[in-house]
């Protein structure tokens, strides 16, 4: 009998710390990817999402996503809205799988924000975080400023579901020759574009994963800040080159991660594309400020480049007004580190600035405020 009770008070145990999320050896799962392997969290994310949306085109399934196009529409109009066939110049309108070719036009909040850049920008989110953005009349500028006063009045909050993903990329014009080593598209103006850079955002982690990928041949890509990825390139780092502006070695991607993405159907024009790296926290162990910059998104200030703290600075306030992303334009600098509570405070302790969940796509319906405000 003693040795049957001694198997069942076992088993409980075993079954105790398999809710625990321990293995027999007593060691602890990783129930938290995107904390403690963010490469391996990074590629994974990137597989998934770039796998060929089969929709007729060459469109991944991310390509598929709502642009800030058809998020923010021109003319947003809450009452118009109401029909079934809403009007996309007034309304938000999720396009679905159907191929379309979007606009490489060089986007209006790239100027706001003062970036000059000759590539085209364009920003994809998923199905939750475009919906999170509609159903709480996030689309449109008065829609924004009521939800400062709802939260001014401590009834709301901006928090996405944590599903929530979204894509920044970079695309530049390429030769039919080039298909080969591209991620390629054609735009709305009817030439060809290549897949240079991007940023991937996910709501994994409360103050969201980011992860930044660049092609092989982008001019200067681990210049200032190094190249770090300890899963899928080999060697994990490169260091910045004394001289910035010239090609790196392209390295070699991992076996694993090669045979990771031959398994989920990517093909061989994704070997040439490369983790720059992750951000997960404002500071290091130390308290130092971490960093991440994409060299074609963050042109001209990647050394002052932080993922985090820039989006944290995506606010809007009662008079629809938001934080600039600089921290000064002459030189350009970006803001690194924690926030500050001054950002979103008055002294007196009242709302000054709203939170927007780190993200800056309403930027598009708000006003930037110059630098150091």
């Amino acid at each position: 009998m003693g040795g049957r009770r001694s198997g069942i008070i076992l088993l409980v145990i075993g079954v105790l710390v398999a809710a625990a999320g321990l293995t027999a050896w007593g060691t602890q799962r990783d129930t938290n990817p995107a904390a403690n392997q963010p490469a391996v969290f990074a590629w994974k994310t990137m597989i998934e999402i770039s796998r060929a949306a089969n929709n007729g085109s060459n469109d991944t399934i991310w390509e598929t996503w709502a642009t800030d196009d058809d998020t923010f529409p021109p003319n947003g109009n809450p009452a118009a809205c109401t029909g079934l066939r809403p009007d996309p110049k007034q309304c938000p309108v999720w396009p679905g799988l159907k191929h379309r070719s979007d606009n490489l036009q060089p986007i209006q909040k790239l100027e706001a924000l003062g970036i000059e850049t000759d590539e085209q920008e364009v920003v994809y989110r998923n199905k939750p975080t475009y919906d999170y953005i509609v159903s709480n009349n996030l689309w449109y500028r008065d829609g924004l400023i009521d939800a400062f006063l709802r939260a001014q009045a401590g009834s709301f909050e901006v928090d996405f579901p944590i599903d929530s993903i979204e894509v920044k990329a970079i695309w530049i014009p390429i030769n039919v020759r080039d298909k080969p080593r591209y991620h390629w598209n054609y735009a709305d103006d009817g030439l060809l574009y290549g897949l240079a850079a991007f940023h991937i955002m996910t709501k994994d982690l409360p103050l969201w994963f980011w992860a930044t990928f660049e092609h092989v041949d982008v001019i200067g890509r681990c210049d200032f800040i190094g190249c770090h990825d300890q899963f899928g390139a080999v060697p994990q780092r490169v260091n910045p080159n004394g001289t910035s502006g010239g090609l790196y070695p392209p390295g070699r991607l991992s076996a694993e991660l090669v045979a990771l993405m031959r398994r989920r159907g990517l093909g061989s024009e994704w070997l040439n594309y490369r983790l720059k790296g992750t951000q997960t926290q404002y500071t290091d162990a130390t308290g130092t400020p971490t960093l991440l910059g994409n060299t074609l998104l963050e042109k001209g200030f990647v050394p002052t480049a932080s993922c985090m703290t820039c989006h944290g600075r995506s606010t809007v306030n009662a008079a629809g007004q938001t934080l600039s992303v600089f921290r000064s334009r002459n030189p350009r600098a970006g803001h690194v580190g924690p926030p500050v509570r001054s950002w979103y405070y008055n002294a007196d302790g009242s709302a000054k600035f709203l939170p927007l969940d780190f993200v800056w796509a309403f930027i598009n319906v708000l006003k930037p405020l110059p630098p150091d405000q």
